[in-house]
């Protein structure tokens, strides 16, 4: 007499989760973007008032019996005479806010790292012939658009700027490392990565200076948010755009000095 063992159906595996998105989406992306750039712009303006009304009351005088217009003329005065250095400390100032601000709202997502979230991943030495390609791509551009636009760069604003920074080291460091470092994380790293199509954030980048210089300039600015946005899909990494936009703002600044230079040669 045989006896059949039964058979065992087999074990039903339950099917795999969907994956969690690690980023914020677009619509969040869009509106907690918007709100950073708000903030980052309300800590300018604060700034400044907060300087302005000292150096004000200092400097201008009693107000006194003046009428509102006199004092209001005073008031801009005073602000005309001191741009760069109230920018310069601006710039600091909501540079470092917004930076820890960009770091909450990557880190409230959870799901991921926040240095995977915002391109924080270590360069690599072999990536360096892209940053050096996208600077002399940046530059020819710029010449080009130069030679067609008659020379106009819209650089007046910063060499009013400049003049009236009071401390230029100061300005140094607000454009060459605390403007660069917010602009990267914010548009090649939090909004990059919740969009995830670079020319959208070359667009928001080249809107942000377009009351800065002229259309020319915002052109050759849009060019390169484009290919900086390419340099960071394909690195995965913002500290190879950090270093192009350093660069970029270093060489501006010199050639901020050298203007300044043939104003008073």
């Amino acid at each position: 007499m045989t006896y059949e063992i039964p058979a065992i159906p087999p074990e039903i595996t339950p099917p795999p989760p969907p994956p969690e998105k690690r980023v914020w989406g677009g619509w969040a992306t869009a509106g907690f973007g918007l709100l950073i750039l708000v903030i980052y712009f309300a800590i300018q303006v604060i700034v400044i008032i907060a300087g302005l009304v000292p150096l004000w009351v200092s400097e201008a005088g009693g107000v006194s019996g003046l009428p509102y217009d006199a004092i209001i003329t005073r008031l801009m005065d005073v602000l005309n005479n001191h741009l760069g250095l109230l920018q310069s400390l601006a710039t600091i100032i909501s540079g470092i806010a917004g930076f820890f601000i960009i770091w909450m709202f990557a880190k409230a997502r959870g799901r991921a790292g926040v240095g995977e979230y915002l391109g924080l991943a270590k360069p690599r030495a072999k990536s360096l012939w892209l940053v050096v390609a996208v600077v002399g791509l940046y530059f020819g551009i710029s010449i080009l658009i130069s030679s067609f636009s008659g020379g106009q760069s819209g650089d007046d604003i910063m060499v009013k700027i400049y003049k009236t920074s009071v401390w230029p080291g100061l300005m140094w460091i607000a454009v060459v490392v605390f403007a660069p470092l917010f602009e990267e994380m914010m548009f090649r790293g939090f909004l990059f990565e919740g969009f995830r199509q670079s020319r959208i954030t070359a667009l928001a980048w080249a809107s942000l200076h377009a009351v800065q210089y002229g259309i020319y300039t915002v052109v050759a600015i849009l060019v390169l948010g484009v290919a900086m946005g390419y340099v960071r899909l394909l690195t995965k990494s913002i500290w190879n755009t950090l270093m192009i936009h350093m660069v970029i703002n270093a060489v501006g600044m010199l050639g901020i000095i050298g203007l300044l230079g043939k104003q008073f040669s």
